[in-house]
């Protein structure tokens, strides 16, 4: 299996994901653990950046929302999480509901050691607040005289910032700009 034809040299593909709930970045990972030639998971997050916090520091910690640009990734707690964690658990569901029932109560789920690696191994992860948004915006209108959306500029911002700017990489857009 190869990525393309028109650059039969790239192994595989790296996808930058914004990101609040979850979902299309775990469409990723299943598609990774399916064969496909995929490479890094970049979960590209605003200010409101519970998975950015999981994935760096292991600590999935419910605050309260801000009010972004970047709306659909407005979130303090990511719906479609719990199904990543049930394969970080081990696919315990035991283990998976004792994490679910504590993080109810406490708004708090903390990882360290092999689980953490664990999953920084399966995703990379980038915050972009909004004055960096706005810059990606501005910078590819000026230099490639597109309007990237406030969603689609934070996947960006991402791979900027993770060194990961290649023909191998693509950047998911999340919303098309009339949406909004």
């Amino acid at each position: 299996l190869r990525v393309t034809d028109a650059h039969k040299d790239i192994p595989e593909v790296h996808f930058s994901v914004p990101t609040g709930n979850f979902g299309d970045v775990l469409a990723g990972y299943y598609a990774k653990q399916m064969g496909l030639p995929v490479g890094k998971l970049i979960v590209a997050t605003n200010e409101n950046d519970i998975l950015h916090r999981f994935f760096t520091a292991g600590e999935y910690h419910r605050e309260s929302i801000a009010e972004t640009i970047s709306p659909s990734m407005d979130i303090c707690v990511s719906s479609n999480f719990e199904r990543y964690l049930f394969h970080l658990a081990g696919n315990d569901a035991s283990k998976l509901s004792a994490w679910m029932q504590a993080f109810e109560k406490t708004g708090q789920l903390t990882i360290q050691g092999d689980l953490l690696r664990q999953a920084q191994a399966d995703f990379d992860s980038c915050r972009g607040d909004t004055s960096q948004t706005l810059a990606t915006i501005e910078t590819y209108h000026q230099k490639h005289q597109y309007v990237l959306c406030p969603h689609s500029a934070v996947g960006v911002y991402a791979i900027h910032q993770l060194s990961l700017v290649s023909s191998a990489t693509v950047c998911l857009a999340t919303a098309h700009e009339a949406k909004f």
